[in-house]
């Protein structure tokens, strides 16, 4: 066999595979795998083999590094290797089984029509983030709980928070990182309370890579400049369920997802408060939101547009309203001359600050935005103006 001009190495592993400069590498321990280094440090496996069936050698590619690690591409190469022996098909380059019981994608589906059922705000948020198209842990679908150990889960938690700048892998930061061991535990859960998973919540052995405190908050300027483009003819007229959201978060400091999944029975706009039933509530309890007349207005001006839905889908979601706004929130920031780096939960946050800057009470604050104690408010809406900082230190001892 006329082989491809390769460097062997003893036994491939995770520290060489970040390490290595650009070349092709054979692994020694499983000489059908291939592994590659670019010029500019992208990295991959592939198998590479005498082919019986066509009489030439033959090259297929695995994956990228670090997404699949050295040991699962060894797996996939001998197996590989076994079926060109044979002269059958090749699939996929998938990780597969080596156990039983149900796939990390076939929980992640009944848990999502769990929560549907049971009319969740955002239902669908689980499956996005593990099988959505940019999903943090979408080539594991196919793997029972039982394969995926603490030190797999904590590579990809890294990975996704910091990334992997020698093999072209962008990080996502720490908060991306938790979302989706936060999705990834509910998993678990879901299939140990249901005894379809009979072992430990494996994701929760993984600790989370530790985040800043966010305190970015809409500045004055930052308000007037979105409340123009909101009240513009382009929203006002065109897009007006764009506008009424997004001026309800303000004057409400409702959750993204709690407005977007908000229904008419659980508005009473007569006694000018919206409550959220406990299944849609981020601490399981039922929450009163209080309105304001302009909040009422807002509300009655979706009237007749949906007979459950205050917002519904324009797309025809199968969640019937409507849910990722944040494409629709960068373009009126764009339109607006603000920074794109203010995300919609920066509105939530705005409200508690601004509440507090009035000199309203911590207590009050923490129940407008649904905390169990104020410790919670204080900790992430607290974010005092030095005018007011100032004008209690007057006040008190001037």
């Amino acid at each position: 066999m006329n082989d491809e001009k390769s460097t062997k190495i003893r036994a491939l592993s995770e520290s060489l595979a970040r390490t290595l400069g650009p070349g092709d590498y054979q692994d020694e321990d499983t000489r059908v795998l291939r592994f590659y280094v670019s010029d500019k440090g992208a990295r991959s496996f592939g198998v590479y083999m005498w082919s019986p069936v066509t009489g030439k050698p033959m090259r297929k590619s695995i994956g990228r590094w670090p997404m699949i690690h050295v040991t699962q591409a060894r797996a996939i190469a001998r197996e590989w290797a076994e079926k060109v022996r044979k002269g059958e098909p090749l699939g996929v380059g998938k990780l597969k089984s080596k156990g039983g019981g149900a796939t990390l994608g076939e929980l992640v589906k009944d848990y999502t029509k769990e929560l549907q059922q049971e009319k969740r705000a955002s239902w669908w948020w689980v499956e996005r983030t593990i099988l959505g198209n940019a999903g943090s842990y979408r080539d594991w679908a196919n793997l029972p709980l039982t394969d995926i150990t603490r030190s797999m889960i904590n590579e990809r938690h890294r990975l996704i928070a910091f990334g992997a700048p020698e093999a072209g892998v962008k990080a996502r930061g720490p908060a991306a990182a938790s979302t989706a061991l936060k999705a990834l535990r509910a998993v678990f859960a879901y299939a140990i309370k249901n005894e379809k998973y009979t072992g430990v919540n494996t994701a929760k052995l993984v600790d989370k890579e530790p985040a800043n405190t966010r305190e970015r908050v809409l500045t004055p300027k930052e308000y007037e400049a979105i409340l123009k483009v909101l009240d513009s003819e382009y929203y006002a007229v065109a897009y007006p369920h764009i506008r009424t959201y997004f001026r309800l978060l303000m004057l409400t400091g409702a959750r993204k997802a709690n407005m977007a999944a908000a229904r008419w029975e659980d508005l009473d706009l007569e006694g000018h408060v919206w409550r959220i039933p406990a299944p849609n509530s981020k601490n399981r309890k039922p929450l009163e939101v209080h309105l304001t007349q302009g909040a009422v207005e807002l509300f009655e001006s979706q009237r007749g547009k949906d007979d459950e839905w205050v917002f519904p889908s324009p797309a025809g979601a199968a969640s019937g309203h409507i849910e990722d706004m944040l494409p629709l929130w960068k373009q009126v920031l764009k339109i607006a001359g603000v920074k794109t780096d203010l995300t919609i939960h920066d509105i939530r946050r705005s409200f508690g600050s601004l509440m507090l800057n009035a000199d309203t009470p911590m207590e009050v604050v923490a129940k407008l935005l649904g905390h169990r104690n104020a410790a919670t408010t204080a900790k992430h809406y607290a974010f005092l103006k030095g005018s007011t900082v100032a004008g209690h230190l007057n006040r008190v001892l001037g």
